[in-house]
């Protein structure tokens, strides 16, 4: 089956039905409409982005804090958690595994482990928190 590549004129063939039936009611409906052309086939442009171009909320939105960026570059999500004596967190990065105790910074960064629960992590820098729920894959 092919598709042709230019636009098919179909108004005669669309006219001559009720022609010969005889109905003048339609075909004088039809003779005063204006005559619309096929849709063309065409290839669809790629999303390239989400969103309404010009969205006004995207616009407005804050630039993500320091510690967000950070969490994002890295990749952080919790894995699990150990509770005892010291509250130690396991931690999935882009580079590895992380284990921190509460207190501790995470490495190459000023970041620090402020609290661990048995389902969450708050990370703290200077006064800026963020809390990573358990990720449960």
């Amino acid at each position: 089956m092919s598709v042709p590549q230019s636009s098919i004129d179909l108004t005669g063939t669309l006219a001559s039905p009720s022609a010969e039936k005889g109905n003048s009611a339609a075909t004088a409906g039809a003779s005063s409409a204006p005559v619309t052309s096929l849709p063309v086939p065409g290839t669809p442009q790629p999303i390239t982005r989400l969103g309404v171009e010009g969205d006004e909320a995207s616009a407005s939105a804050e630039p993500a804090s320091v510690l967000d960026q950070l969490i994002q570059n890295r990749q952080l999500s919790l894995s699990g958690t150990v509770l005892g004596p010291v509250n130690t967190a396991i931690l999935r990065s882009r580079d590895g595994f992380l284990v921190v105790a509460v207190g501790q910074t995470l490495p190459d960064t000023k970041v620090v482990v402020r609290d661990v629960t048995a389902s969450s992590i708050t990370l703290a820098l200077d006064n800026d928190t963020k809390t990573l729920e358990l990720d449960k894959r």
